[in-house]
């Protein structure tokens, strides 16, 4: 196996595309708004991709993403890969992947999650229309698409109901969040950490509702309208979310979300006794 470097989109694509359920994020990136903060890496087996790892560098955000369904390969590529990357970061990657790295990296474990995908989109389209039909007249009204202005009122929620988000405010410029209004109040939010209508996919993201409209139903519906805008130009949406958070799974399986595969999270510094 041979490691490349590579800034072909299409090859990348053409890799991804063979198991998207596991790879929406890296499918995102090569949109252009993510790409210019990508780098790529692969294992190379007579002239194949066979597993990937992609670094995303932004301000605020340096992250590494590896996935696969073979574990010695991820760990093999992330021994190789290892001597390129930061002295720290954060790591999306599947168990035993760090195996490969363990003996240049300290790491700190943030939890185990799994990815989850729709895995028909025009019968989850069907699906979730039925379902949104359903919905009273004044709760979809509470639902709406936010806009740059309202900017300030999704700090003030994410600051009360979701301090540790991930939310990079470019992302409202995507038009894919939406909001739970009550009076002049933002009391929940439904958002995307990845969407490209380029490459057709989306990932939800950033979803959070304020502790006093909790268990009512309000992520809920946040997130059917949301995925029903996603699916009038995406052919692939998903999301990460934590194993151990039950309510939020059984959330995500009542609108159509299948489990797709486990990965850890871990922040990663460089053991500067290594070697």
């Amino acid at each position: 196996m041979n490691l490349i470097e590579t800034r072909d989109p299409d090859r990348i694509r053409d890799f991804v595309l063979k198991d998207p359920s596991i790879h929406l994020y890296e499918l995102g990136d090569l949109d252009p708004f993510f790409w210019p903060s990508t780098t790529w890496w692969g294992l190379e087996d007579r002239g194949d991709l066979s597993v990937l790892a992609l670094l995303y560098q932004a301000p605020g955000f340096v992250v590494l993403l590896c996935f696969g369904r073979d574990r010695d390969l991820g760990a093999e590529l992330l021994r190789q890969v290892g001597p390129k990357l930061p002295d720290r970061l954060y790591a999306h990657i599947c168990p035993g992947f760090i195996d490969g790295i363990e003996d240049v990296y300290v790491s700190e474990t943030f939890g185990e999650y799994q990815k989850m995908y729709l895995p028909d989109a025009g019968k989850s389209r069907s699906e979730l229309e039925q379902q949104w039909t359903k919905e009273s007249p004044e709760r979809a009204d509470r639902v709406s698409r936010l806009q740059l202005s309202d900017l300030p009122a999704l700090e003030v929620l994410y600051r009360e109901s979701y301090p540790d988000n991930a939310f990079d405010p470019r992302m409202l410029e995507t038009g894919k969040y939406f909001g739970w209004r009550e009076g002049e109040s933002l009391l929940g939010v439904a958002g995307i950490h990845v969407y490209s209508k380029a490459e057709r996919v989306g990932v939800l993201g950033n979803v959070t509702t304020h502790p006093k409209v909790r268990g009512q139903g309000v992520g809920r519906s946040l997130c059917a309208r949301l995925c029903l805008d996603l699916l009038e130009d995406c052919d692939h949406v998903g999301l990460n979310v934590a194993r151990n958070n039950e309510a939020a799974i059984r959330l995500y399986e009542s609108l159509g979300f299948v489990h797709a595969i486990d990965y850890e999270e871990r922040m990663l510094h460089r053991d500067d006794m290594a070697g």
